[in-house]
């Protein structure tokens, strides 16, 4: 027997880079802008030319067998060269950081990571291997709760505009690696900066709203919260990302060359949670589920049998 799949069956995750990373022209890159890159992921800058050019070298102890020089501007003749010398050595490291420089390069993206400080089961603190299947998992699931709030605002979604949300995500990068219970995912400015946007601000909502709970017992912050993005499918995501570990954190970097949205926090510090918060998140889950309003909906089929008794 052949089953046809439902419509709204869950896709994959989003696309994930495989083998060699995107390279961007040195033409179309901003030396500020990849200088603030490198700084992002932890490079270093180690001397070079002041008013010139930096060189930077990898973060970890590593790093110094491979530099790059960066110039600080587009002013000298020997710019490009040096652009296009430093985006190859990001292309042939075998540095993760230099794999996400270069994305970020190509599809200028804000960057969302997300942290699961799951305790280590295994020899040399290794993880089972269904640890990065949770954080995967967890990660889709807050997209896909951000991309709802990005159509309307709802306590719970169920089945509503799950399509469009779906397709949003489509736009989204996901890094191949993942470090240490580290997942980097990069939301192109061009195309959906509404979906890091909203996830920001539903962060900082949810993390302001259980703070509320825990200190007075009152839930009246989580109806304020709907405002900013905060549902039962947000809080759903939230206890999957830290059911198992010892606390989990989420962080939204924007992306250097389009600056910071309006209404939105700057610093990209991430917002963290720990087991402590789940019985808070189950019960706004729960009180979101309840206050939702039903909708009246219309079906529509056609009728290809019908038997009527004698």
């Amino acid at each position: 027997m052949t089953h046809r799949p439902l419509p709204d069956a869950p896709r994959a995750h989003p696309e994930v880079f495989a083998g060699r990373p995107p390279e961007p022209a040195p033409g179309d890159v901003d030396p500020a802008v990849l200088a603030a890159l490198l700084q992002r992921h932890g490079w270093q800058r180690r001397g070079g030319a002041p008013g010139r050019y930096g060189r930077w070298t990898p973060p970890g102890p590593g790093g110094a067998g491979t530099s790059l020089l960066v110039p600080v501007s587009r002013a000298f003749p020997d710019s490009d060269d040096l652009l296009g010398e430093a985006l190859d050595a990001l292309a042939r490291s075998g540095t993760p950081s230099a794999r996400e420089v270069l994305v970020s390069l190509a599809v200028p993206s804000d960057e969302i990571r997300w942290w699961r400080d799951a305790p280590s089961g295994g020899p040399g603190g290794s993880l089972p291997w269904t640890a990065d299947e949770r954080l995967r998992g967890a990660a889709r699931r807050m997209l896909l709760a951000a991309a709802l709030a990005t159509r309307a605002r709802a306590g719970y979604y169920g089945a509503r505009h799950r399509r469009p949300a779906t397709a949003l995500l489509d736009q989204v990068l996901v890094g191949a690696a993942v470090d240490g219970g580290c997942l980097t995912a990069f939301v192109p400015v061009a195309t959906a900066r509404v979906l890091a946007v909203r996830l920001q601000q539903a962060l900082y909502a949810a993390r302001e709203a259980v703070d509320y709970r825990r200190a007075t017992g009152g839930m009246d912050a989580f109806d304020g919260a709907v405002r900013a993005g905060v549902s039962r499918e947000f809080t759903e995501a939230l206890i999957a990302l830290v059911e198992g570990t010892e606390g989990a954190r989420v962080a939204v970097q924007w992306a250097p060359g389009a600056g910071v949205p309006e209404g939105c926090a700057a610093d990209g510090e991430p917002v963290e949670f720990s087991p402590g918060d789940l019985p808070v998140l189950r019960e706004a889950g729960a009180r979101y589920l309840r206050a939702e309003p039903a909708v009246a909906v219309v079906l529509t089929g056609t009728v290809v049998r019908m038997r009527r008794a004698a």
